[in-house]
C-alpha cells in the first residue's frame, strides 16, 4: 500500500458524463474563476478498491493547485490534493489523493453522512443541471467515512 498518502479514495458512480467538467470557484481568495479539465473515456477495467494502481490513471488529467477554504480562504493550500477522473460507457471513476503532514485530523463524527463543517474531509459537488443551484454531493474523511446528499437552493437546503 502507499504509505505516504493520508486519504485515497475512489468513488464509483453511475452518472452519464460527456467528457468535460467545469469547476467553478466562488470568490474565494479574491478571484472569480472557472477552471476545467478534460475527462478521458476509457475501455480499461478499473477496480474500485481505493488504490490508483491501474496504468490508465497515469493518463488521466489532474485537477490540482487548490486553495484553502478554512480557516483562511486567501491562501493556496499547503498540502495539495490531486483529483483525476475517467469514464466509460457506464461509470464515472474519480481518484483523489490528499496529501497531509502527520495524522492530526479533525474528525467530529464517524457516522455516515456526517456534517462536514468542523471536520477534515473532501467533498465533491456535481452540478448536473449546470444551474449553480442544485448538486449531488459525495464526500469522505481520512478514516473512510462517507457522505452523500442532495444540495438545492444554492446550498441553503442540504439533504443527506
Amino acid at each position: 500500500m502507499i504509505k505516504n498518502l493520508t486519504c485515497l479514495f475512489l468513488l464509483l458512480t453511475s452518472l452519464a458524463f460527456y467528457g468535460q467538467v467545469g469547476m467553478k470557484s466562488s470568490i474565494y481568495h479574491g478571484q472569480n474563476t472557472t477552471r476545467s479539465f478534460v475527462i478521458k473515456k476509457i475501455d480499461n477495467v478499473i477496480i474500485p478498491d481505493g488504490i490508483l494502481n491501474e496504468p490508465v490513471w497515469e493518463t488521466a488529467n489532474s485537477a490540482e493547485n487548490f486553495w484553502q477554504y478554512f480557516p483562511l480562504d486567501s491562501v493556496q493550500a499547503k498540502q495539495q490534493t490531486e483529483i483525476k477522473m475517467l469514464y466509460d460507457d457506464k461509470n464515472l471513476y474519480i481518484g483523489i489523493v490528499v496529501y497531509a503532514l502527520g495524522k492530526d485530523y479533525a474528525i467530529q463524527s464517524l457516522k455516515r453522512d456526517y456534517r462536514a463543517g468542523n471536520s477534515d474531509n473532501i467533498s465533491l459537488l456535481f452540478d448536473t443541471f449546470s444551474d449553480s443551484n442544485n448538486a449531488f454531493l459525495f464526500g469522505i474523511n481520512p478514516y473512510g467515512v462517507r457522505r452523500e446528499g442532495l444540495v438545492s437552493g444554492g446550498g441553503q437546503d442540504f439533504r443527506s
